[in-house]
């Protein structure tokens, strides 16, 4: 007598059953027999996987949305199909993870864009019912970069910069400026779309190097290209003494702020006498004036051009040496007339 056995299963699952058949054959005068046993298993029918839950997002950049979810109850998924659907567009599947996988990342997104998600399970019967859809937008991505950045001399202190705007979402551009091979800074920014900036209160005659980037609430662009200019340098002048008297010398002297030296004088003393270029490259010269006959007062315009050693050139324009001749009482004990100089 065999022993009982008793068989506890859960509600509702599924099992497979197998089946031991055999042929008994009786030929009479002969004898009787089985036949081999065949074992005939019989498994229930695969069903569709259920429903994921929760799906959620973990994280998002300007590009990319992180995904995850829940397996509910079933464990007979063969993966998982992910759609998304842009702003208010209609879905479709944009990739899958294998069973058991319960996150993923959706990648080459556009930024500040509004995405929906949903996800199924799926397997050899078919796709689960979907999960909640989960909506998220991405950040804002950083502006792209300017170019074309150009630097050009105005003065003494400025210089003023150029560039192409490749970006239509910035809000603004951040200027930057190094002094000679020196570090860059910050010194200024101009609100978006613009294409160029003057940078003042410079000193003359230095080199600088200027970049230029663009920014918004994802961050920075890359640099711009980066341009240099060197300011033009200043030159002033002035003479001594302020009265003489014709035919005595007047000290003219200039004086040079920046640029590269040595330097070049060319001067021009308003009388029509242009000595040019003088060897030593003195910055102070002297020189006499004589009054054309029969004129007794006269005033005089002194200029000078300054060319250092880079090829720059700067004029003591407008700032001049104004010389006038004023007639004075004659001197008593005689004597010629005194010839007045002022600047």
């Amino acid at each position: 007598m065999e022993a009982a056995h008793q068989y506890l299963f859960d509600p509702g699952v599924l099992l497979p059953i197998t089946i031991q058949a055999f042929a008994h054959i009786d030929i009479p005068g002969v004898g009787s027999g089985d036949s081999n046993r065949v074992a005939i298993t019989v498994n229930p029918a695969l069903e569709a996987p259920t429903a994921p839950g929760n799906l959620r997002t973990t994280s998002q950049t300007a590009t990319s949305i992180n995904l995850a979810w829940n397996r509910e109850s079933s464990a007979n998924e063969d993966g998982f199909a992910v759609e998304r659907a842009t702003g208010g567009g209609v879905f479709s599947e944009i990739g899958r993870v294998g069973a058991g996988v319960l996150a993923t990342q959706v990648t080459g997104l556009q930024g500040a864009t509004t995405y929906s998600f949903r996800v199924r399970a799926f397997n050899s019967a078919g796709y689960s019912p979907y999960s909640n859809a989960v909506t998220a937008t991405t950040l804002q991505a950083a502006p792209a970069a300017p170019s074309n950045l150009a630097a050009v001399p105005i003065s003494t202190s400025r210089i003023d910069l150029t560039w192409q705007d490749n970006s239509n979402d910035e809000q603004g551009f951040a200027v930057e400026m190094a002094t000679g091979d020196g570090l860059f800074a910050e010194v200024g920014r101009v609100a978006a779309g613009a294409t160029g900036s003057s940078v003042t209160n410079l000193q003359p005659g230095i080199a600088y190097r200027f970049r230029v980037r663009a920014y918004n609430a994802g961050g920075y662009s890359p640099y711009s290209n980066t341009a240099s200019a060197t300011t033009t340098f200043a030159v002033t002048l002035s003479a001594k003494p302020t009265v003489v008297n014709e035919g005595e010398e007047v000290t003219f002297s200039a004086r040079v702020y920046g640029g590269v030296p040595p330097y070049t004088y060319l001067w021009d003393f308003g009388d029509g006498t242009i000595p040019g270029p003088f060897a030593e490259r003195s910055p102070v010269v002297t020189h006499a004036y004589y009054l054309p006959a029969g004129v007794a007062t006269q005033t005089f315009h002194a200029q000078v051009t300054v060319t250092d050693a880079a090829g720059v050139m700067a004029e003591s324009v407008p700032i001049e040496s104004t010389v006038t001749t004023d007639v004075l009482p004659p001197p008593q004990g005689g004597g010629s007339l005194p010839v007045v100089l002022g600047v």
